[in-house]
């Protein structure tokens, strides 16, 4: 939901969101699902439309659903996902597995 200074609401997604984050100039909201069977988990982007209404539509899919997340000092997004493994996503949308702390 997005709520103005005036109380004004307005649905922007249905479903669970992890965490939102700014990644470059781009609101980011982190969204999956976990349960026994299946993980699954996408990136949306959240912005305005022409006339001035939120929406967030999908922009990146997830190797899995979503376990934690968080900015790295270099600006990417790091997401940790249950069956899929670290992800690390950059401002233009390119997204690479996360390698170790020793390089490997």
């Amino acid at each position: 939901m997005w709520l103005d200074d005036g109380g004004d609401r307005q649905k922007v997604f249905e479903g669970n969101i992890n965490s939102i984050y700014r990644v470059g100039e781009r609101i980011i909201a982190i969204s999956g699902r976990v349960n026994f069977s299946n993980t699954s988990g996408v990136l949306l982007e959240v912005s305005t439309d022409a006339g001035g209404r939120w929406r967030a539509t999908p922009w990146r899919t997830l190797p899995g659903g979503p376990k934690s997340s968080g900015m790295t000092p270099k600006g990417e997004l790091f997401v940790n996902t249950y069956d899929g493994g670290p992800v690390l996503i950059d401002a233009r949308g390119g997204m690479r597995m996360a390698g170790c702390r020793d390089g490997s």
